[in-house]
């Protein structure tokens, strides 16, 4: 009887199995697709006064593994990006944008997920990593200032 219920849940679960290995070990850039692809998300529902969204509603609608989305959206929630709320009626926590939905653009969610963490000061940087330092925060002002980077409600 044990078996026959194991055999059951792993055919039922085997194209969610698939795709939870897909999305292993995600590169950066997979990591920002995904970031900026749920925070999306929630910008465009909460714009349009639908409900906050849950990370299985969401994963869903992206078409992501659930896994993939709860790790990147709790990256964005410790950053401020993304609210945790808890609504009566809704079951768990479900989730809206942290910020002003008119303030967050492409290059907001990039920022974000760049600069977590420690940031060490600048002044203890030696002359070849502050010459760097100056070319990417160059590199940062130019993809800012850009066409490309709309606002996430725009999109």
């Amino acid at each position: 009887m044990l078996y026959g219920a194991e055999l059951s849940f792993a055919h039922q679960n085997a194209k969610d199995f698939v795709l939870e290995k897909k999305w292993e070990n995600l590169t950066y850039s997979m990591r920002r697709l995904l970031a900026i692809g749920i925070v999306h998300t929630l910008v465009q529902g909460f714009s349009g006064k639908k409900t906050a969204s849950t990370a299985e509603e969401i994963s869903e609608y992206i078409g992501a593994p659930i896994k993939s989305v709860k790790d990147v959206i709790s990256d964005l929630v410790e950053a401020g990006l993304v609210s945790e709320v808890k609504k009566p009626g809704k079951k768990g926590i479900v989730y809206q944008p942290g910020r002003d939905p008119e303030e967050i653009t492409i290059k907001t969610v990039m920022d974000i997920l760049e600069r977590r963490g420690r940031k060490e000061p600048s002044s203890s940087l030696s002359p070849v990593l502050g010459k760097i330092s100056r070319k990417l925060a160059t590199l940062d002002e130019l993809i800012e200032n850009s066409e490309v980077n709309v606002k996430l409600k725009d999109l």
